[in-house]
């Protein structure tokens, strides 16, 4: 196993347990955190994997504007987070990582995934997505998924 192996089995455990954090804490907010930090997993995989405009997208999407979307939820209902010391802890820990990981990313350090890949014009990622439908029902399912998810947050902020 290669080091994009290794690093397909960290990601895959990481976001693995960003999901079970998502359904098993008790505040909103902490789940909105997990749930982030699951898409940026799920991106870094898609990337990993040498779909990067998918990554882009899952990041963008997932990431930016459902976590957005739950916690301006979160506002509206005026829900406060109960600080637990371990979600705390590994709140802190995920927030060092993921910026660990953008400095080293952002001064070149890490290129050993990057140096394969190859950058799609417009007209080649258009008709690589017409000629295999799949990749459109994988992110057409992803994005159910995504706003199923939100429907049972919002269902656990509701039902307090």
């Amino acid at each position: 196993m290669g080091i994009e192996g290794l690093l397909l089995v960290i990601l895959g455990i990481l976001s693995a347990a960003s999901a079970i954090g998502a359904v098993i804490a008790k505040s909103l907010v902490y789940s909105a955190f997990s749930l982030g930090m699951l898409g940026i997993f799920m991106g870094a995989i898609f990337v990993v994997s040498g779909y990067l405009y998918l990554g882009i997208f899952m990041v963008a999407v997932y990431s930016g504007a459902v976590v957005i979307f739950i916690i301006l939820i979160a506002m509206m209902f005026k829900v406060t987070p109960r600080m637990s010391r371990r979600f705390s802890i590994t709140a802190l820990v995920t927030s060092l990582v993921v910026a660990f990981s953008l400095s080293l990313i952002s001064t070149r350090s890490i290129t050993f995934f990057t140096e394969g890949l190859r950058y799609l014009s417009l007209e080649e990622l258009s008709d690589f997505v017409v000629r295999r439908p799949a990749y459109i029902y994988l992110v057409s399912f992803t994005l159910a998924a995504t706003m199923i998810e939100v429907m049972a947050l919002v269902a656990k902020v509701v039902r307090r």
